[in-house]
């Protein structure tokens, strides 16, 4: 007994969707005995105390109150679940980032699939969004889980908008004027049960703007949502009809659907008729419907849908009115006197280039990325006239090749909020940014790989959509391309899978991961402060460890070791501060390193030049060197300000102590006492990882 074509179909759909989560999960399972690392993770997991002290109201609702950097509550809460499940153990924190990105990247091949028709093509930019390198920082960084959390509400939204769009075209013009929503191809029309067709695209449209609404709440990067909604009405959902064509496709499924009476599997995927239906090349012309249709109806389609997203389209203007809040009162935002409009753009130019050339050839990638010290003028013109030039003839494929400007733009607009023209952070560009804007890239580029490997062909099947479903052998030249194709596909997906396996690995600890930084960018102020931090971390353990030493001997050499190691790390501090000048950070570091040196007047010189620099993690810093030069009014004042905007409870509980200390040599006995209570209290709860 054989299967029929669309069994044998859904067979190898469900083929590729377990295969993609086999290599996707697979190539990520290096991550799980990596350990949290000391950029980010303490602030956003196990040094909060909102986050370590589990599922509270209060937690919850300071998760939802909060606007330390960013409004992401639900990024908040998935932390909190992630600490209540697994503790301080960071295997099992990976392991939610990694199902979560494994789920995004079968949610993108569902997606692509049921959309296109097309399942390998589907599977192959599905891959490489699982797959690629740039992507690492995103899943293993613990404190980029928004980045993953985002990914997958993202995903849920293109599947349920996608359902929705099912049922609903808008049309250009008509009997119910433009713009109006028409009912297409709903279920239930041909006889199955459940809701009516408006209700159920209505069910679809509202869980769409929950998953958006989710998403937003995760990072606000989402908010080009609304737009990437209306590439996908042009392809590949094809919304944007004439009124002619779209009724002319209508009354053909109309007739084709009362002629056969297809079982429920087939519905999902028909090809022209009950079977295959085989067309020479040069017989008639192509019956796929014009995408655009008449030109004249075309702004009066884009009107409707535009209508149609303007609940997204608020939702995304909320986000951001949010998001420039919350980074203008951290003073994450960088100001035009720091950072010029011009400088801006000319490394925005840069970024969009750079970030293609790592998709190409994605080696020597790193955590942090410092800025140039300046932009070769011929080579951002160079490029800009390219982007433009490149983006004008996708524009003029677009009825032809669709896939080329949906790619392109989605591309280009996912990236746009953090391109850099509204600065946030001192980075040039960053590989986590990359995470949903490269979809465009890989969709573009397979399909048009897919469509130069058939090309030449004598016969073609299309499927429901209009997309070639499968390629008829009898042209040998154009069956050995396609082949060697796919060979090449399959090549380059093996090399992203060894890279993506070797980029994990240097994340294995802030050691570790900040050396590869600095051997990729040696003057990386980010890498080295963070470098001296690991290596002071490392000396203090050593520190203790010889305090517990009974042999005189190994006392000795463990001191010598932490010594040594405190060396290094005060080098990399001063290296920061003379590759970068303006870091605050690496200003208040040093300090501290001078202040373990007991050497007062440098640590009080750095702190205060943080301060100055709007840091405010200095007054802690400043406070206490204050206290060890013997200014207890300066100590006591910078201290008290060090309580209410420390950020671990590390920093918190040294706050508390230190205040307490400079209380009670100033004879405030009770105070004092009350400061050291609570800072017993705050080192109860985990403090290395």
């Amino acid at each position: 007994m054989t299967s029929s074509p669309i069994h044998s179909r859904n067979g190898t759909a469900l083929a590729a969707a377990v295969l993609l989560v086999l290599v996707t999960a697979g190539t990520y399972l290096n991550s799980l005995p990596n350990k949290f690392i000391n950029y980010d993770d303490p602030i956003y997991v196990f040094s909060n105390p909102h986050v370590t002290g589990g599922f509270t109201w209060d937690n919850i609702r300071w998760a939802f109150t909060s606007l330390d950097h960013f409004w992401h509550p639900v990024t908040w809460l998935s932390i909190m679940l992630d600490w209540q499940l697994f503790g301080a153990q960071p295997w099992g924190h990976h392991l939610v980032s990694v199902l979560l990105h494994t789920a995004s990247a079968l949610m993108l091949f569902e997606f692509l699939r049921r959309t296109t028709g097309a399942v390998w093509r589907s599977f192959f930019a599905a891959a490489f969004f699982g797959v690629h390198p740039l992507h690492v920082e995103s899943v293993v960084w613990a404190a980029e889980r928004k980045d993953v959390l985002s990914g997958f509400f993202f995903m849920l939204t293109l599947i349920a908008y996608a359902r929705f769009a099912r049922g609903f075209r808008v049309q250009g013009s008509g009997s119910e004027g433009p713009g109006a929503m028409d009912e297409g191809r709903e279920l239930s029309q041909t006889g199955r049960g459940g809701w009516t067709g408006p209700t159920r695209g209505v069910i679809w449209y509202l869980s769409s703007l929950l998953f958006f609404a989710l998403g937003l709440m995760s990072k606000s990067m989402v908010v080009t949502v609304p737009v990437i909604l209306l590439l996908l009405d042009f392809w590949p959902l094809k919304r944007v009809q004439s009124p002619s064509t779209y009724a002319k496709a209508s009354a053909d499924k109309k007739s084709k659907v009362q002629s056969a009476e297809p079982t429920a599997p087939e519905r999902e995927f028909r090809v022209q008729s009950s079977k295959f239906k085989v067309q020479g090349s040069s017989s008639s012309p192509d019956p796929r419907p014009s995408t655009l249709g008449p030109r004249r109806s075309s702004w009066s389609v884009v009107g409707g849908l535009f209508l149609e997203k303007i609940p997204f389209f608020v939702l995304s203007a909320l986000m951001s009115g949010l998001t420039i809040v919350a980074q203008n009162q951290t003073g994450a935002l960088q100001t035009a006197a720091r950072l010029p409009m011009v400088y801006r753009v000319e490394n925005a130019v840069l970024s969009y280039a750079e970030y293609l050339w790592q998709t190409v050839w994605p080696t020597r990638l790193a955590v942090f990325y410092s800025y140039p010290k300046f932009f070769p003028v011929w080579l951002v013109l160079g490029l800009t006239v390219a982007g433009c030039a490149f983006t004008a003839a996708v524009l003029w494929w677009a009825r032809r090749r669709p896939w080329l400007a949906v790619g392109w733009g989605w591309y280009l607009i996912t990236l746009l909020p953090v391109i850099g023209i509204v600065q946030v952070g001192s980075q040039a560009h960053a590989d986590r940014y990359t995470y949903l804007p490269l979809i465009g890239i890989f969709i573009a580029v397979v399909w048009e790989v897919a469509e130069l490997g058939f090309q030449g062909s004598g016969f073609r099947v299309q499927n429901l959509r209009g997309v070639r479903a499968e390629e008829s052998g009898s042209d040998t030249p154009t069956l050995r391309r396609s082949h060697a194709l796919t060979l090449l596909g399959v090549a380059a997906l093996c090399c992203y899978i060894w890279l993506t396996w070797c980029q994990v690995g240097y994340w294995r600890d802030s050691e570790k991961l900040f050396g590869h930084a600095l051997q990729v960018q040696p003057n990386n102020e980010v890498a080295h402060v963070n470098m001296g931090t690991a290596l002071e971390t490392k000396a203090q353990s050593l520190a203790q460890a010889s305090a517990r030493a009974r042999d005189p001997q190994e006392r000795k050499a463990l001191s010598d070791q932490a010594a040594q190691l405190e060396n290094q790390a005060a080098q990399h501090f001063q290296d920061a501060v003379q590759a970068q000048p303006s870091f605050a950070v690496a200003h208040c570091d040093l300090a501290a390193a001078y202040l373990r040196r007991h050497r007062t007047e440098p640590a009080i010189y750095h702190a205060q030049k943080a301060l100055d620099l709007n840091y405010t993690g200095a007054h802690r810093i400043l406070g206490a060197a204050y206290g060890e030069a013997g200014n207890l009014e300066k100590a006591i004042y910078h201290l008290r300000l060090a309580v209410q905007l420390a950020h671990t409870t590390e920093q918190l509980a040294e706050a508390h102590h230190n205040l307490g200390y400079a209380l009670w040599q100033k004879g405030l006995t009770n105070e004092a006492k009350a400061e050291f209570q609570e800072e017993k209290r705050l080192q109860t709860g985990p403090r290395d990882h």
